[in-house]
């Protein structure tokens, strides 16, 4: 097997081509893990994920189908006692279902012969409510990333997909995931790191919940802008006067009154109960609100990946002091710049801008 034969100096090759990517992937994916967590990992190879998600979890079963490769990733991972290897078939999965909270499949999808069927094991085995990850390598048009996969392939290597960022998207719209979050570590093979949460009632069926804002949602936009306003800014500028008496649903809905301009923009976040909005225009992302009783569940990521993908949204402007705020956006690819303008007189705004990659001729 070519995976058990690469296994000994698998990190060597990866650390020398790659290795800003390599080390930062397993960075970004433990972001998404949380400390009461039970994850499976799939394609564990040797390790380079695990050993950041150990420390970020309650408990971990990593596994492979190298044994080889578990065997690097055991003597990597061997100071944390909160790790379980075993050998296995990330298609034909033995455990039942809704077992984990968390499921990672690191650099595989691009290896199997029916990838959309392994996102449905392991979707099948995550919790209502929790999240499957899948870091895939893609391939940019410079050519440099095309030159460890070519290497590998000479090696033995079997590739059956070639994803670049917009491939990868339409992969998991074609298999009715169309609102993935996906966020890139960029360097020479960049990682694009695919995020589904499990819906925790939506059959698939019903698994794109943005629609257009209609002027019935004028009241529900407005009372989760104006709870949002209130929990999240009033504690950094403790203005009474502003957030408990000018900023009011009343007088907000009515800015989004039929035919107005805000609700034309408007997006909202609906699966039977409106949960967040988004407003776009242009390029520009206006507002992004989630209320704060459903935050936590990838609400405002598919929000946010809904406005890149239909509208090319490439900017928006952060409130200079919401550092939550600004690592949200950060996360899902978009970077502070040095402009900077005051609204209102009082509120400092500082722009954060996403580079759009370029549409294939």
């Amino acid at each position: 097997m070519f995976w058990d034969q690469v296994a000994p100096l698998y990190d060597v090759f990866e650390k020398v081509y790659n290795s800003k990517v390599y080390c930062n992937t397993g960075l970004r994916v433990a972001k998404e893990i949380e400390p009461g967590d039970t994850v499976l990992e799939c394609a564990c190879g040797t390790g380079e994920i695990t050993r950041y998600l150990a420390p970020a979890c309650k408990r971990l079963i990593a596994t492979d189908f190298s044994r080889n490769m578990l065997a690097q990733a055991q003597k990597k991972c061997a100071d944390y006692d909160n790790i379980k290897f075993r050998f296995a078939d990330l298609t034909h999965l033995r455990c039942g279902d809704g077992r984990f909270d968390k499921v990672v499949a690191g650099n595989v999808i691009h290896l199997l012969d029916d990838p959309a069927a392994a996102v449905e094991e392991l979707l099948r085995v995550c919790k209502p409510g929790g999240k499957v990850i899948i870091p895939t390598y893609i391939n940019e048009t410079s050519g440099q990333s095309r030159i460890a996969a070519n290497l590998l392939q000479c090696l033995g290597a079997d590739f059956k997909r070639d994803f670049d960022l917009i491939s990868y998207r339409e992969f998991f719209a074609q298999i009715g995931y169309p609102q993935v979050a996906i966020d890139v570590v960029q360097g020479r093979m960049p990682c694009a790191v695919a995020v589904i949460h499990k819906p925790v009632s939506i059959s698939r069926a019903n698994a794109d919940p943005i629609r257009k804002a209609a002027p019935q949602d004028a009241g529900r936009i407005a009372e989760i802008i104006v709870t949002d306003y209130r929990e999240n800014f009033y504690p950094i500028f403790r203005n009474e006067e502003y957030y408990f008496k000018e900023l009011n649903v009343t007088d907000l809905a009515a800015e989004y009154a039929a035919g107005s301009e805000a609700l034309g923009n408007t997006y909202v976040y609906d699966d039977g109960v409106i949960k967040g909005m988004i407003r776009i225009r242009g390029h520009e992302i206006e507002k992004l609100f989630v209320e704060p009783h459903f935050q936590g569940q990838g609400i405002g990521a598919m929000l946010l990946a809904f406005a890149v993908e239909r509208f090319r949204a490439d900017h928006l402007w952060a409130l200079e002091y919401n550092s939550r705020g600004i690592s949200f956006y950060q996360r899902h690819g978009f970077t502070l710049t040095e402009e900077r303008e005051i609204e209102d007189e009082w509120v400092p705004l500082v722009k954060m801008a996403r580079e759009m990659p370029h549409s294939r001729s």
